[in-house]
């Protein structure tokens, strides 16, 4: 596990990163990813399903992910007001 204010480092294998086809012209075929990460706080009870998904061997778009994280900001601005 992993606290609050926390800086990791995640170092993913090719197969699940981007894959052989890569996400031209930002991420090259077969790219392992490496990604440093600082967990600033924590929601208790999220729910992060709609920005990941259960098939790592099929990853997500850059615009299916904004779009995602798009809703969950607006969600929570409804959130708030209510």
């Amino acid at each position: 596990t992993v606290g609050e204010k926390a800086t990791v480092v995640v170092t993913d294998a090719e197969r699940f990163g981007y894959g052989a086809e890569g996400i031209p012209p930002f991420v090259p075929p077969n790219s392992q990813l490496e990604m440093e990460i600082e967990l600033l706080g924590a929601e208790d009870g999220a729910d992060l399903s709609s920005l990941a998904t259960s098939d790592p061997l099929k990853p997500r778009t850059p615009d299916a992910i904004a779009a995602a994280y798009k809703t969950r900001q607006q969600q929570a601005m409804i959130d708030e007001a209510t």
